[in-house]
């Protein structure tokens, strides 16, 4: 298996003390990247090495949970699984690379907790990666969709992407309003995505979502953004328009229903809304597939295992 972190992984004597997303990306990332089957009795040793546990029983107590929430997550998927659970062990079903958007938001949910095992990772490549990503995410669930995010490879001016939208979107821009509204050296005011469901007349009064895609560990402090009342002075929506942010994290039920709630959110995705896809075709295209895989193998070998 790999490392065990300490992030999230208490030690607990009388109640449970370790918090079940990470545990479970720690497993899920495990069978995945090592391509070795793990069984129940294999994290309760590792529960018991580590001082975790000390008690064996009460360990596999807290395995339980991680099982019911491992197949909660097989669940959401619903189809091409790469791993499963086979009576009491966690299996492989296909390689990683065969999966690349799943092995690539399990990677970065990962590389939180081996963050100093990793030499001068660059984050602007991983969030122009996540963003591609998401484009192709919900291109497939069939909204429009287009990219606002600031990247070294996309160096335009917010004068122009305000332009751009605009026009993209059918909406007008309010002349002059960015020099007034936006500071001087403004990339993308906190907008990467816009997505809106067009209809064939062309016309406004259709919903349309600010999208944030955040990458990073601290994605719930991004609920906030981007800010809609600055894209308000920009653009004349007709209709106001509501705010959605995407993180490659699996928070559990209660957590995420709460996150989903704050801050004017209208949609919230996660790693499996994300690789939920109802449009045919290939999901994601070969040229993001190999950029995922890329990106995925260079991280992962970096990744300590027991």
């Amino acid at each position: 298996m790999l490392r065990m972190p300490t992030k999230g992984f208490s030690e607990s004597i009388h109640r449970h003390n370790c918090d079940v997303e990470p545990f479970v990306d720690w497993v899920e990332a495990s069978v995945l990247f090592l391509g070795d089957p793990v069984s129940r009795s294999d994290i309760v040793d590792r529960l018991i090495e580590n001082s975790i546990y000390r008690d064996q029983e009460f360990a596999h107590k807290w395995v339980d949970i991680v099982f019911a929430e491992l197949r909660r997550r097989i669940k959401a998927l619903s189809q091409d699984v790469p791993i499963a659970i086979e009576r009491s062990s966690i299996v492989r079903r296909t390689h990683w690379r065969e999966r690349p958007a799943y092995s690539f938001c399990v990677a970065l949910s990962m590389q939180v907790h081996y963050r100093e095992n990793i030499p001068r990772p660059d984050f602007h490549i991983q969030g122009k990666l996540f963003e591609d990503l998401i484009a192709e995410s919900l291109r497939a669930n069939n909204w429009s969709v287009t990219s606002v995010g600031w990247s070294h490879e996309t160096t335009r001016s917010i004068d122009s992407r305000v332009h751009e939208l605009a026009a993209a979107i059918g909406e007008e821009e309010i002349a002059g309003a960015v020099g007034q509204w936006t500071e001087k050296h403004a990339k993308d005011s906190g907008l990467d995505l816009i997505i809106w469901q067009p209809f064939p007349d062309g016309r406004s009064g259709r919903p349309i979502c600010l999208v944030q895609c955040a990458s990073g560990e601290n994605w719930d402090e991004k609920l906030h953004t981007p800010d809609l009342r600055t894209w308000q002075h920009l653009i004349s929506f007709t209709t106001e328009p509501r705010r959605g942010l995407a993180m490659p994290f699996a928070p559990d039920h209660d957590d995420f229903r709460k996150k989903a709630g704050r801050d004017g959110v209208m949609l919230l995705l996660d790693r499996h809304r994300i690789l939920h896809v109802r449009r045919g075709g290939a999901f994601p295209s070969t040229n993001l597939s190999r950029r995922l895989v890329d990106w995925t193998q260079d991280r992962i070998r970096h990744f300590p295992s027991e």
